[in-house]
């Protein structure tokens, strides 16, 4: 089973820490690196070969990066939170964004799928 490499990209603490216990206490996924400012992202995913990015910003800046990511990186996996409105969105290469159930099980499902 191959581990699915992850990039969390928060910039409140306590999210990441919540995000990092959720993440790291499933078998086929792992937290490769953090970043609390959305301009050390893309390094951050280059040089730790991620294949996904959980994003939690205010919503214009999720919205906006992830536009950006899907361009700049078309096979990146980016699950996009907005913690204020309590939403979620998947987005998985060449498909459409999606909405998301935000809870531990939502996110781990589309994380998965």
């Amino acid at each position: 089973m191959e581990t699915l490499r992850i990039v969390l990209a928060c910039r409140a603490r306590s999210l990441a820490l919540i995000l990092r216990d959720l993440v790291d206490g499933q078998p086929d996924m792992a937290v490769v690196g953090e970043v609390r400012t959305l301009s050390r992202l893309p390094t951050a995913l280059t040089s730790l070969g991620a294949q996904a990015v959980i994003l939690a910003f205010p919503a214009p800046e999720t919205a906006q990066t992830i536009c950006t990511l899907r361009i700049t990186y078309p096979s990146l996996m980016i699950l996009g939170l907005s913690p204020q409105s309590d939403r979620a969105v998947i987005c998985r290469p060449g498909t459409a964004a999606r909405p998301v159930e935000m809870s531990a099980a939502g996110l781990v499902r589309a994380l998965r799928a």
